[in-house]
């Protein structure tokens, strides 16, 4: 039997990318307290009000897979590493009309 070596290309394959040149990040992982976030899942009326988007909006991040519910029996959630995920994830930028808001 041999030995698994963790140093291989193979496991380099798994591991996540780097992010030490992200502050918001530790080990390649979000800190939902940093956006304020204090419990460990929301629910959909929940997060709509912590992403400030609408139903509509909200579903929509689902169906296009930037944003990834889980289900809690017939209740769908949303963790807080994947809000904070989502948030991170969206452009940062003017307004598409080029001004913005006072």
């Amino acid at each position: 039997m041999t030995q698994f070596d963790l140093n291989s290309s193979a496991a380099s394959a798994f591991s996540p990318p780097s992010t030490s040149s992200r502050p918001d990040t530790a080990a390649g992982l979000l800190d939902p307290r940093s956006f304020g976030l204090s419990k460990a899942a929301y629910s959909v009326n929940e997060a709509m009000l912590v992403l400030s988007m609408g139903r509509s909006s909200l579903y929509k991040a689902i169906s296009e897979g930037r944003l990834r519910p889980v289900k809690n029996g017939k209740q769908t959630l949303f963790l807080s590493r994947d809000l904070c995920a989502f948030l991170t994830s969206l452009p940062v930028g003017l307004h598409s009309d080029g001004g913005g808001h006072d």
